[in-house]
Order: structure tokens, then sequence, then C-alpha cells
């Protein structure tokens, strides 16, 4: 029986980030990963906005989480020799006056202003070569993880140190014998939760107060010119490579599976039809993805079960929370650092 630091479960980027953390710092993890083509991982487009919402609010902790998302994606890349994730204009339109007297306000903040500016005249004649881009326009200071890339090439990173297994592992599959977790041939006293949407199922964890969501995109073929960088115009217009686009998202709340939908695919089509040149959708999927009713992550021990743990709840931002996080909650197992009170599982605990 091979002992090691600890059993993750789940294989997404909530997963896989934890155990390149724990990595880091010298531990030996497992990830242990039910393939899915089709997660809420794999089919986002990988957008970092620091400005969100109608309100134009700075997405929260952005301060503590930009340093800590763009530390940890330089330092794979560079060990990796590859390159996933960068810099990425969000160029927001922004065609009501309302909203625009409030942005307007809000650029008077020095703060505020690092991360969104007004667009050019010759970023606005840009996005208009690609798009019928409503004016006025602005530009948020965004990034962008090509999460399928990302992913692949950390799978084969782990695979090859011996920390990633392909299988099916639920609460029937694994043995508790003298407070160690068995699995396979391994043996951990720490099982760790990432599963993401699935986590609803869990019979340990149903207390917590999770909300999924499905989240409908496109992908589609275009003829030039190409679009250079995000545009979100009632919709987010996301490259992925010189003649793909990603449009999305169109959300519900029922039936929470996989199967797109109609309304979803009419939807997206009466977005599309914004481009300003032809194209041809090559997929329509859909994901489940890991919302909770609060709007933030749920990290930690089970409150009765100090070995049992949730990674989970990162919704639609996962690729800017989760590097912090996964930070936060290896410091917290090894050196008793406090896991954030706003994202503690145990809020929920009654």
């Amino acid at each position: 029986m091979q002992e090691v630091d600890a059993i993750i479960v789940g294989g997404g980027l909530a997963g896989i980030h934890l155990a390149l953390a724990m990595n880091r710092k010298g531990f030996n993890p497992l990830v242990v990963n039910r393939p899915d083509a089709h997660s809420s991982s794999r089919i986002a487009a990988g957008i970092i906005n620091p400005i969100t919402g109608r309100r134009f609010a700075l997405t929260w902790l952005y301060e503590k989480l930009e340093p800590a998302f763009l530390e940890v994606y330089e330092y794979w890349q560079n060990k990796w020799e590859s390159r996933f994730f960068g810099p990425k204009n969000i160029y927001r339109s922004v065609p009501d006056n309302k909203l625009v007297n409030d942005l307007d306000a809000k650029l008077t903040s020095p703060a505020f202003e690092t991360y969104c500016r007004k667009m050019t005249e010759a970023e606005i004649n840009e996005s208009k070569s690609v798009v019928q881009f409503k004016t006025p326009g602005y530009v948020m200071k965004g990034y962008q993880l090509d999460t399928v890339a990302f992913l692949d090439q950390a799978i084969a990173y782990l695979t090859k140190k011996g920390q990633y297994m392909e299988a099916d592992m639920d609460k029937k599959h694994y043995s508790l014998a003298q407070n160690k977790y068995e699995f396979k041939g391994y043996r951990t006293d720490k099982l760790i939760w990432a599963t993401g949407a699935a986590i609803v199922e869990h019979p340990h964890f149903a207390w917590v107060k999770m909300n999924p969501n499905k989240g409908e995109i496109l992908h589609l073929n275009t003829t030039p010119p190409h679009l250079d960088h995000i545009v979100k115009q009632s919709t987010f217009f996301v490259p992925l490579a010189q003649d793909e686009i990603w449009i999305g998202s169109y959300n519900s709340w029922n039936p929470r599976d996989k199967t797109p939908t109609k309304a979803g695919l009419d939807y997206l089509e009466s977005r599309a039809k914004f481009l300003n040149k032809p194209y041809q959708i090559t997929a329509h999927h859909a994901a489940i993805r890991p919302a909770v009713e609060d709007r933030r992550p749920v990290i930690g021990a089970h409150p009765d079960n100090p070995t049992l743990f949730l990674f989970n709840g990162f919704g639609s931002k996962g690729s800017s929370l989760i590097p912090y996080f996964a930070e936060n909650l290896v410091e917290h197992i090894t050196n008793q650092v406090e896991i954030c009170p706003e994202v503690s599982v145990s809020r929920y605990w009654s």
C-alpha cells in the first residue's frame, strides 16, 4: 500500500491546481479523476475579468487574486516551456446612459482606473470590423487561460510523477481503516473532494448550500478579420484560435444535465448574429458549474471529520480564484493558516 499526502478527487481546474500547489511544497498528492471532455473546466473560455456585473464592481479580492494567479501561471509556463495564459483586453460595450455615467464616476478613482479605461477610436473601429459594436466602449484589463492546454499539460506532468489516476471514486469505491482512506493500492489520511457540481450528491456534504447552474456555449469558425481581444456585448465573444470564436454563455437552472438545449442554441445564435462576417457553428456544449448560494467558494475540513476536505464552488471564476485558494488550503493543512472565513465550509454547518 503506497502512502500519499492526500487523495484529491476531481481533475478539473480545482483539483489540478490543488495538486500542483501541493507539489510545489514538496508533498506527494494523488489526483483521482473521471475524465470528461465537456466538463465545466474544459468548455470554459478561461476569462479573467477584473470588473464584473452591471454595477461594474471590482471583482471580490482581486487585489490578492491577481498577483497569485500571475505567479502561478507564469511558474508553470516557464517550467513546462509552454504558453497557455496571458493578458487579454476585454472591450465592453456600454450603450446605456445611466451605466455610462456610473462607470465614468468610478473612473475618477485611481484604483479603479488601474483596471479600466475608455476605448480609443482606433479600438472601437477595430471592434466594429468584427462585431456590430455599440458605443461607447470601455477596456477592461483582463487575462485569458487556455483551460484545455493547461489541464492537459498539468495532467501529463502529474502522470509522469505518478500523481494522477483515471478512475471513478465515490463513497462505495474506497475503504476507511484506522483513520486512513484506501483506494486502489493508495492510502492517505486526507481525502479532498474537488468534484465540482457533483458534490451535491455527496452524503457528507449535503448540508453545503450549492446552487449549480447549467452554462451553454458555442464554438464558431469565422473568416478574417480575426478577433484579437475579448468583446462583451450582451454576451462574450472570445478568440480561441485564429479562425475560432467562443460565444457564451446561456445560463439555466433546470434541468441540471449536460445536454445542450434548443433554448440555449436559439439565444446564442441570436448573439452570434452581432458578428460582421460569415460564421459556421462547429460545437454547442453544456456543462454544470459548481456555484454556491452566496457566490463564494467552499473550502476546508468537514467540521465533524478533520480528514475529509472540500475544495469547491468556484463557479465561473475558477481561473482567477483557484490559484489563490489552493495556496490557502495547502497552508491551512500544513501550517494551520486560517482559511479565509468568507469561504470556509463551516459557514454552512449548523
